[in-house]
């Protein structure tokens, strides 16, 4: 595998290629029958792509990957894909130029043309004339006898590197001169430099739509790779995470789709019709109250963000990785007994914590002057979702589960309580006491935690109060010596206040 940054640092036959596996750049063969994927069939794109006007990106393969190297998508990503065709080279095969003399459409003789016409073409062979002798008229009248008004010559000629015979008729009636024009390219010639960009959901389609025997030079699209040249390996991962984002949301999109189809047919089978608006709406509100019944969720609130700007990892803060929806980050916490983490949407300003999933461990948390769960603590940040698991859900879904599940994933638990129940051993009640202990502890140290949360949120409710309650007091206490002061000035019993 020999590395390279640029072509110059390939051999004369080969191209320098970014490798997706690898992450590194090297030099793969530069012919054109490596990076050909097959013809593209259909006479419309219909994906991103940008055409090439110059005529120098038209002249070879290799000035055409420059120019589609240079192409990037509205949301920067780079072009995958180019379609080139080269205008070939297409002249009039000399060899092929036949003449018939026919008459009410039977052919009563074929003539060579060397014989009674001269020829004459341009210097690539594109455009050839066709002049006719005087012995060509001196053979006609020779042998029709019969003076025949429809007689009239055929020529049938093809070209180089096209495939394609072209008729061409001329009647005799009355003519001293005849002049053919013969011309290649018979179909359009056109040159073609395209560049495009095919994300990874439409490969599947395109696989169907492309065909790997047709060769390039008879095909209308000839694909091909673009052999990639990557200058900014991080960027290049955001641009494809980012292109991850698109294709999940468009499948996203699908799976709506899809439920709301289901629910239309749903409320069919119970006699009610409902409109696709009413049927999104009822998806809608479902999975709004699912999430509420367990989860407390701040919106545009970040927990995280003020402890990890300046650094990439603190204890107590857990990175778990890319997540794409919030649906998903409910199921790993749920699935992972987590019960306090943010979420950064898919349209997270900052693109290094763009839709990435932190939990967080308050009892890890360093620094411990700092309390992590305290909503104060927290700042104002849009796209961005902090959750907190609700102590009652959260504390009946654990308590509910830990028995079953500490059975279902320890297999010494469960030959243990089969074995004391055959042969009562004390031995293996504890054995069995001690597995479930630590088991136990494991799982209810979450819990812990939310309760603590939940009791500190409280805390700072009842303290609200009490603040409430000692102003009103003093409140009420002035207004009463006030009222008591203007009740004795009106009576004349006032005069300790004068001077």
């Amino acid at each position: 595998m020999n590395l390279c940054k640029n072509d110059n640092d390939c051999k004369s036959d080969e191209y320098c290629s970014f490798h997706e596996e690898y992450k590194v750049h090297t030099c793969i063969s530069n012919n054109p029958s490596d990076i050909y994927l097959g013809c593209y069939e259909k006479s419309k794109i219909p994906y991103d792509y940008i055409e090439s006007n110059s005529i120098e990106d038209h002249s070879n393969i290799k000035n055409c990957i420059d120019f589609s190297r240079k192409q990037t998508t509205p949301s920067n990503i780079h072009y995958n894909h180019m379609i080139y065709k080269p205008k070939k080279n297409i002249s009039v095969d000399l060899s092929q130029i036949q003449i018939r003399i026919k008459s009410n459409q039977k052919t009563i003789m074929n003539i060579p043309y060397s014989d009674y016409f001269e020829i004459e073409c341009d210097e690539k062979k594109e455009i050839c004339k066709l002049t006719a002798k005087s012995s060509f008229f001196s053979f006609i009248e020779m042998n029709n006898p019969d003076k025949l008004d429809d007689l009239y010559i055929e020529i049938l000629y093809s070209c180089y590197n096209e495939g394609i015979v072209q008729t061409i008729k001329e009647f005799l009636k009355n003519k001293s001169q005849i002049i053919i024009q013969l011309k290649c390219p018979i179909e359009s010639n056109d040159s073609k430099c395209i560049s495009l960009y095919i994300p990874n959901k439409s490969v599947s389609e395109l696989e169907k739509e492309k065909d790997m025997n047709k060769p390039s030079y008879d095909c209308n699209h000839p694909l091909y790779k673009i052999p990639r040249i990557v200058n900014n390996i991080d960027v290049y991962q955001e641009q494809k995470e980012y292109e991850k984002k698109e294709e999940l949301e468009s499948y996203e999109e699908e799976i709506m789709n899809l439920k709301i189809q289901k629910k239309i047919k749903e409320m069919e089978l119970h006699n009610q019709n409902i409109t696709y608006e009413e049927a999104s709406e009822l998806i809608k509100n479902g999975e709004i109250e699912n999430k509420k019944s367990s989860w407390k969720r701040y919106t545009n609130k970040d927990a995280v963000y003020p402890f990890l700007k300046d650094t990439k990892e603190i204890h107590g803060i857990e990175y778990y990785g890319m997540v794409y929806s919030i649906e998903d980050a409910l199921r790993i916490a749920n699935e992972k007994n987590e019960n306090f983490f943010v979420w950064y949407h898919n349209t997270y300003s900052i693109k290094r914590f763009s839709s990435r999933l932190y939990f967080i461990h308050k009892d890890k948390f360093i620094p411990s002057s700092v309390d992590i769960t305290n909503p104060l603590n927290w700042i104002q940040h849009e796209n961005v979702t902090t959750c907190v698991l609700e102590v009652e859900n959260y504390s009946n879904n654990i308590m509910s589960s830990i028995f079953q599940e500490t059975l279902e994933n320890n297999e010494i638990i469960k030959d243990n309580i089969m074995n004391i129940w055959s042969e009562g051993t004390d031995e293996d009640m504890n054995t069995i006491l001690s597995n479930l202990n630590k088991n136990f502890d494991s799982k209810i140290v979450t819990m812990g935690q939310s309760i603590q949360m939940n009791d500190y949120e409280t805390d700072v409710h009842n303290k609200l109060l009490s603040y409430i309650y000692v102003i009103l007091f003093l409140v009420f206490i002035c207004f009463v010596f006030v009222l008591t002061y203007y009740y004795f000035v009106s009576k004349g019993t006032v005069s300790f206040f004068k001077a």
